[in-house]
C-alpha cells in the first residue's frame, strides 16, 4: 500500500507549483505543509528541491546563504 498525504495523491508537478507560489522569505516547509501533504509520497523537502530544483550557495561576510529554486515548471 502506498503512502499519501492528508490531501490524497500529489504529483511532482503539484508540489513544484505549490513551492513556486511560496512567498519570498517564508519557510517553505511550513508554508506548503510539506510534511503533511507531500512528504509521504515525495520524501523530504530538501531532497525534493535538490533533485528537481537547484541550490545556489553564496557567502557574505562569512555567512552562507542558500537559495533554493524550483525550475523547469513554467
Amino acid at each position: 500500500m502506498s503512502k499519501v498525504g492528508i490531501l490524497g495523491h500529489q504529483t511532482k508537478d503539484a508540489a513544484k507549483l505549490c513551492l513556486h507560489n511560496c512567498p519570498l522569505l517564508e519557510d517553505m516547509a511550513i508554508w506548503s505543509q510539506w510534511a503533511l501533504v507531500f512528504e509521504p509520497e515525495l520524501g523530504k523537502l530538501k531532497n525534493f528541491v535538490q533533485k528537481y530544483g537547484g541550490v545556489t550557495t553564496k557567502q557574505l561576510d562569512g555567512v552562507c546563504f542558500n537559495a533554493f529554486e524550483i525550475d523547469g515548471f513554467f
